[in-house]
């Protein structure tokens, strides 16, 4: 079967995609966002002859992120409108509802996508460092008392910036190596759980899982990121009640 591709034409379609969205989500931005955490990731390595790799095992690495948030639907903008927007959601409160709780999330990431393994008692290690920039859709369940869940569809555009293998003593620049220099797109998801701390700050923990769309190709070698985040951030309300 076939493994999903991604051509490098929607490739850059999709990083034209985020970049406007990350700009128009700056200037119309809600909330703001930062965090912190951890990322674990699993090279998903093909050969030449098509064997994926079993000597590869998970490795660990720091995550961080900043960007911005804007709902889809502001009621705030319509308070004393008399426009034929305003008019129509003022009669279609359900979806009026359902706007304000959608979002879309831009932001960008830095990530070290990290492993280790050995082969025939010879150990190595990869360590790298990826800048990203991402976008998403989102919709925000609140709870009770201020908390809330938060569920989001991610891509991503990601590159490495700087990467080592070590080797028996020996270093290889991975930012001069095909399977890791290249620009990768990423899809994933996200859930947050968030507490609303005072009328201007969100405090929240996040999971999240991304795996990168590289292309298996008979004669040539494939490599893929498997991630899994866990962090923790702020959200800074700019549009306050």
């Amino acid at each position: 079967m076939k493994k999903f591709s991604i051509s490098n034409s929607k490739k850059q379609w999709i990083v034209i995609l985020c970049m406007l969205a990350f700009s128009w989500g700056q200037l119309k931005a809600q909330t703001i966002h930062i965090a912190a955490g951890t990322v674990m990731s699993q090279y998903d390595f093909v050969n030449s002859d098509g064997v994926k790799s079993d000597f590869l095992k998970k490795g660990s690495g720091t995550y961080y992120r900043m960007g911005a948030e804007f709902k889809l639907l502001d009621t705030l903008q319509m308070v004393g409108s008399t426009t034929s927007k305003s008019f129509y959601f003022s009669n279609h409160r359900f979806l009026a509802s359902l706007l304000t709780r959608l979002q879309v999330e831009t932001s960008i990431e830095s990530s070290q996508f990290n492993a280790v393994g050995d082969v025939i008692g010879v150990a190595f290690n990869y360590q790298t460092n990826y800048l990203g920039l991402s976008t998403g859709l989102s919709y925000q369940q609140p709870i009770i008392k201020g908390w809330a869940l938060k569920a989001t569809g991610k891509v991503q555009g990601i590159k490495i910036v700087q990467g080592n293998q070590e080797l028996q003593g020996t270093y290889k620049d991975l930012t001069l190596d095909p399977n890791f220099n290249k620009f990768q797109v990423a899809l994933g998801w996200e859930l947050a759980l968030s507490k609303q701390v005072n009328p201007g700050l969100i405090s929240f923990v996040s999971f999240s899982k991304s795996n990168t769309m590289n292309a298996e190709s008979a004669g040539s070698t494939s490599l893929n990121f498997k991630n899994t985040m866990f962090s923790i951030g702020l959200r800074f309300i700019t549009n306050k009640n």
